[in-house]
């Protein structure tokens, strides 16, 4: 995601303080999982570059995990997807670079309908898509929340 880095600093937002302001912008209560954010900072020498992120959505067919890379500003840089339990062909539809694609450039503020805002995809992979770029919306939410929240700790690599 961010070809020019040299370094990346791993940080711990712990962000139950904010219970009760996190149900209202993602629109449902935080998981177990949520209440710590893992960020990872990413630098060129001193210089920061963005942001990259994980988490894990239930898709149609189990678990599916995701990679989210951010600008400074917060705008999705890049998805990739880590793992997934999907049939072939909505594997191959979620990982599709050119669909993945479609989700730069947004912000959690934005609406990510998919056929919409974001690249429409074949009906088998739907449901498993929604998931995903929800998951991808909620993590730039709880990305937003984490700055404000204190750090819990912070490794720098």
């Amino acid at each position: 995601f961010f070809p020019a880095a040299t370094r990346y600093a791993t940080e711990t937002r712990i962000l139950s303080g904010l219970r009760d302001e996190l149900p209202l912008q993602l629109g449902r209560r935080p998981t177990g999982d949520e209440n710590a954010l893992h960020v990872y900072r990413v630098y060129q020498d001193q210089t920061p570059l963005g942001n990259v992120l994980t988490g894990r959505v239930k898709a149609e067919h189990g678990a599916l995990e995701v990679v989210v890379a951010t600008t400074l500003d917060r705008a999705v840089q890049g998805v990739r997807v880590q793992r997934l339990r999907e049939p072939s062909p909505v594997a191959v539809a979620l990982q599709d670079p050119k669909w993945l694609a479609s989700l730069t450039g947004h912000h959690a503020r934005d609406e990510f309908k998919i056929g919409k805002d974001i690249g429409d995809i074949s009906r088998e992979a739907r449901v498993s898509a929604m998931a995903l770029t929800q998951g991808v919306r909620d993590l730039l939410i709880l990305l937003a929340a984490a700055d404000k929240a204190v750090p819990a700790s912070h490794h720098g690599y």
